[in-house]
């Protein structure tokens, strides 16, 4: 089942392919240099050592929707209005999360979120959450919404942790707001 969430972005994009722009939507692609087929089973192969957590070379760190190939700008399209960014909203969530119903058996609320806060505590530290959040924020030149456009140097961002946002797992978060 898709998400609400998901169905009136995909409409909101629909609704800005006007003068030429065209729907070419580009989201980050983060592979980590641990062995499992998935991110669950990496987490568990690593024995929940946040430090082997570390990205490939050939990862893609682009985000954005809608592209216009005379001018070569790339654009995010949010369903949000403008006033809607007085306070801070969810931008991406580009790192491993727990969205599953068959996740669930395969680690604990209590495992998950302490690799995880030991994850984001390690990843501050070096600089990589910080890193993955400007390549994407600048691989677009904004973002625009139901009601304009705002440049990327109109808004801030910062990555985050989101307690208990399905099931009492936490996310990692990039969110935004206006400057």
């Amino acid at each position: 089942m898709v998400q609400k969430r998901v169905r009136s972005g995909k409409e909101m994009e629909k609704s800005v392919l006007v003068d030429g722009w065209i729907s070419s939507p580009q989201k980050p692609v983060l592979r980590w240099r641990v062995d499992g087929r998935s991110n669950i089973e990496k987490i568990i192969n690593s024995n929940y050592d946040p430090e082997k957590f570390a990205i490939l070379e050939n990862v893609s760190l682009n985000k954005y929707d809608i592209y216009h190939p005379d001018t070569k700008m790339r654009r995010e399209v949010k369903s949000y209005y403008i006033s809607d960014l007085n306070n801070w909203i969810l931008y991406s969530e580009p790192y491993f999360k727990i969205s599953t119903r068959s996740q669930l058996n395969k680690i604990s609320v209590d495992l998950y979120n302490d690799f995880l806060l030991r994850f984001y505590n390690h990843c501050s530290s070096t600089g990589l959450l910080k890193f993955i959040q400007d390549q994407m924020t600048k691989s677009n030149e904004g973002i625009v919404f139901k009601d304009g456009f705002v440049l990327n140097n109109q808004i801030d961002y910062r990555t985050v942790i989101n307690k208990n946002q399905w099931k009492g797992y936490d996310r990692i978060q990039i969110q935004f707001k206006l400057k």
